[in-house]
């Protein structure tokens, strides 16, 4: 049998103390000269650090136990088990314990006078990142980050004070590849997570591309950055409910909305590869900048590459020209959806999606 000092997520209260709720409970105990860190993966990690100590639970478990705790703590690559003597009802008491071996270079430190999970989670928390992908062949690619846990996954991070958030995506994104982002407003993917206290971390992903953009690694947090295609990228991720999320992703982008090829190829975009499938009316009169007369909008088909693109036509006065708007739809439904939501002026400044469009002059 052995006695296991245990201080994070299998402690009473939090997600992991099912593989240890049969065993014997010994007491509360408290091991001096260290300190905690937050992982960023919501478990902390002790580190030897005089003058300060951690807070924790005991418990008597047999081998098999012992061998499934070695599995979950990562033994050799994320902790190390190792013997150390804490204090327990006024006395000491030898005990198992597993000491975290990653950097703490950039980690929060816990600064606590209780138990981990006894306080300072007080609130739920919220993240927010982007699946970012780019086309090569018209099949979708995936960026992935690993961190310096060695955990691979999408960029994001938490949501700074009167902050929105697709900007916190756009922000996290940037700042852990470099890359600059437009998310598509259409995709959202949400998981969650327990804290600990019933509070819980819930985080959203959005969908955005980086054609033509090379990312870089852009922060001291991320370790190296990887770009794959769907099946290789989902083996490689750590956590199964981020699998979930690039499969919603995949299918997204495979199975609903279809950007067109000319998004894609601006420079060498052909009206002609459109071919009509129906017109709309006339969205809206005047705006305040300019006398505008919004012209119809149509739906087009790519001859290409078989997506939708929406067509709104533009007529300025001042001075005497006009110009075409094409956004990407995913279909007849949606083109409905979208006429009906937006007038000529909103759909220019509210619609997500990217659009390219080409100005005329009369003369």
């Amino acid at each position: 049998m052995y006695k296991v000092f245990t201080y994070g997520t299998l402690m009473q209260g939090q997600r992991n103390h099912y593989l240890i709720e049969e065993c014997d409970y010994l007491g509360d105990a408290v091991l001096d000269g260290y300190g905690l860190y937050e992982s960023g993966y919501n478990y902390p990690g002790a580190v030897m650090m005089p003058g300060h100590q951690v807070y924790g639970e005991v418990y008597e478990v047999d081998q098999r136990i012992k061998d499934d705790l070695d599995i979950l703590e990562a033994v050799g690559v994320i902790y190390d088990c190792k013997t150390v003597t804490v204090v327990m009802d006024g006395h000491e008491e030898k005990v198992l314990f597993y000491e975290y071996l990653r950097d703490t270079a950039g980690k929060e430190f816990c600064e606590l006078s209780g138990k981990w999970g006894e306080g300072n989670v007080s609130e739920d928390e919220f993240s927010y990142g982007a699946v970012v992908y780019r086309y090569c062949d018209d099949h979708p690619e995936y960026l992935l980050i690993e961190d310096r846990n060695g955990n691979i996954s999408f960029p994001k991070g938490h949501q700074n004070e009167g902050e929105k958030e697709m900007d916190c995506a756009i922000r996290k994104v940037f700042e852990e590849t470099g890359l600059h982002i437009a998310p598509d407003g259409y995709f959202q993917y949400k998981i969650s997570y327990p804290l600990g206290n019933d509070f819980s971390k819930y985080v959203t992903y959005y969908l955005a591309d980086f054609n033509g953009q090379e990312p870089f690694i852009n922060d001291g947090e991320t370790k190296r950055i990887m770009i794959l295609p769907y099946r290789q990228a989902y083996e490689k991720l750590t956590f199964d409910q981020h699998r979930d999320v690039l499969k919603e992703a995949n299918k997204y982008l495979t199975k609903g909305m279809k950007v067109c090829c000319m998004f894609r190829e601006e420079a060498t975009f052909d009206p002609k590869n459109l071919e009509r499938v129906k017109v709309y009316g006339s969205t809206c009169n005047g705006h305040n900048l300019f006398t505008w007369d919004m012209g119809e909008r149509i739906l087009l088909k790519c001859r290409k590459c078989g997506a939708y693109v929406l067509e709104q036509y533009s007529e300025i006065h001042m001075p005497d020209s006009t110009y075409v708007d094409y956004f990407p739809v995913r279909d007849e439904v949606h083109a409905e959806e979208l006429n009906e939501k937006y007038d000529g002026w909103s759909i220019e400044t509210d619609y997500p999606y990217k659009k390219i469009f080409f100005t005329y002059n009369y003369d």
